[in-house]
């Protein structure tokens, strides 16, 4: 067995223990070299997020660095009676379940005494209590202190933090507002060339359509030439038909002609014939009658 601890209050403060905000503080008392008490008492009160307060007593032994308290009398909540709960000595100082609890002050009389020295014991443990609150005090402080110091710490990391942001949007900006004049030059030039195109189409369609109205005009003035084409074959046409019809009625009218020049020759030459007969009949008379 190693040595025990020193007789007398151990006090420790203990955070977030079952959740967030439930803080206790642990009270260690070592009234002898074989009795001791561990209470357990929480900041708030079940209703407010705590856990529920509990003290229990008993005996123990000192196996090296190790408490090994065997509970004699428990709580409604807390350790249960017969069952081991293990403390460890660290130097003057006593660790339960990751908490260090100091020595505050002599031990308080036990239970079992004369009124008087529970009397004591009560101002004792008032004393101690003083002390404890007091201990309570300045561990506040100095998490207060702790505190401070971190949101101290926070703040100027969130105002770093925060400068580094307004640079990283200030350049954002920039760079939002140089693509935005980009993309307004971009935008510009394709307005032009839009409008560069619009009135390239607008000048091809003016030229198809002029091209369109003067293919209609040549096709129109073509469409007259043919008529007129038209129109002089037809003519043509009609003066080779009177020409045929003049030439036929010229081969008729000479033909008549021959036949009458054929008609007057055959008379001529039968009034030659039928003269010459009357002529040689009035010589025959002549010669038969003499003057």
């Amino acid at each position: 067995m190693g040595e025990g601890p020193k007789h007398g209050v151990y006090v420790g403060k203990a955070r977030d223990v079952t959740c967030p905000g439930d803080h206790v503080t642990y009270e260690f008392v070592v009234y002898t070299s074989h009795r001791c008490s561990l209470e357990c008492i929480p900041e708030k009160n079940f209703f407010h997020g705590g856990q529920p307060p509990w003290k229990c007593e008993g005996n123990y032994e000192v196996d090296e660095d190790d408490i090994v308290m065997e509970v004699t009398q428990q709580d409604v909540t807390g350790p249960r009676r017969d069952s081991d709960v293990h403390l460890e000595i660290s130097g003057n100082d006593v660790t339960f379940r990751k908490t260090r609890l100091a020595w505050v002050g002599g031990p308080p009389a036990l239970p079992s005494q004369d009124p008087v020295k529970l009397k004591k014991a009560q101002l004792q443990k008032e004393e101690e209590e003083a002390a404890r609150r007091k201990l309570e005090l300045e561990t506040a402080r100095e998490e207060m202190d702790k505190e401070r110091a971190r949101q101290e710490e926070l703040a100027r990391k969130e105002k770093e933090e925060l400068e580094q942001l307004r640079e990283e949007l200030r350049r954002q900006r920039e760079a939002q507002e140089a693509e935005a004049a980009k993309r307004r030059a971009d935008l510009e030039k394709q307005k032009e060339e839009l409008r560069a195109i619009e009135e390239e189409k607008a000048r091809l369609a003016r030229l198809r359509q002029e091209e369109f109205e003067s293919q209609e005009a040549h096709e129109r003035e073509a469409k007259q030439v043919q008529e007129e084409l038209n129109r002089q074959r037809e003519a043509l046409k009609a003066l080779e038909r009177e020409r045929e019809e003049l030439k036929e009625q010229k081969e008729k009218e000479a033909r008549q002609k021959q036949l009458q020049r054929e008609e007057q020759k055959h008379e001529a030459a039968q009034m030659a014939a039928e003269g010459s007969s009357s002529g040689a009949w009035k010589m025959s008379t002549r010669i038969r009658v003499p003057d």
